[in-house]
């Protein structure tokens, strides 16, 4: 259980790194909030990012309702599909 938690700590402490690294990097709002990526860099971060996000509320979640999300599979869950942009919905 120790795991688990200093997992979420960790992604969060990440996600919140990013989050005040970004406005650093990036040349407008546009490519702050990840509408416009022309940069391979930071189409990347916003992409790992996404993920990270998903594995702190999966990790976060209750068991039933968890269940009743991916009973058809991992791939079948809204949080985890890829819209064919290459960015997650």
């Amino acid at each position: 259980m120790a795991r688990a938690t200093q997992l979420a700590g960790d992604v969060s402490n990440l996600l919140q790194c990013v989050y005040e690294l970004l406005p650093a990097l990036s040349s407008d709002a546009s490519e702050m909030l990840g509408s416009n990526l022309s940069d391979a860099a930071l189409r990347d971060m916003h992409s790992k990012c996404r993920r990270l996000l998903a594995v702190l509320i999966v990790r976060g979640s209750p068991l039933r309702p968890l269940h009743a999300a991916f009973r058809r599979g991992l791939d079948s869950a809204a949080a985890v599909r890829q819209v064919s942009t290459g960015r997650f919905r």
